[in-house]
């Protein structure tokens, strides 16, 4: 297991792990994500992961994934929730791991990287 920071050469491979929990949630409706009305289309994802890489890169939060044998088992992102305000130092979490890796370590080592990586980008990490 590899965790590291987020690259350009990931997104389709993120956006494969976002739309399948569109079917997954169907299909259980046991993930607790709060999903869009329609699965979004490929612009559309397009245009969040540049806007998000962009995010990172301006250091107004993190992304990084969870990598196994050169794939992607899940991703997390802490982004702030409003860069430009008082609240800068208040970031918002998420994170996705793919089916068939939950269970085995990946989500608790990203989310302890993806905590340890954000210290110096907000002023305090609160998980409760």
């Amino acid at each position: 297991m590899l965790i590291r920071n987020v690259q350009w050469k990931d997104f389709m491979q993120i956006q494969e792990i976002y739309t399948s929990t569109y079917e997954e949630n169907r299909d259980t409706e046991t993930l607790g994500i709060v999903f869009l009305k329609n699965k979004p289309d490929i612009k559309s994802e397009i245009k969040w992961f540049t806007d998000t890489y962009i995010r990172v890169l301006k250091k107004e939060g993190i992304l990084m994934v969870a990598e196994d044998n050169n794939k992607i088992a899940g991703y997390c992102g802490i982004l702030s929730a409003r860069p430009d305000s008082e609240s800068a130092h208040v970031g918002i979490l998420g994170i996705l791991i793919k089916k068939e890796y939950r269970g085995k370590g990946f989500g608790t080592a990203l989310l302890r990287s993806s905590i340890e990586n954000s210290k110096g980008i907000f002023e305090k990490i609160i998980c409760f």
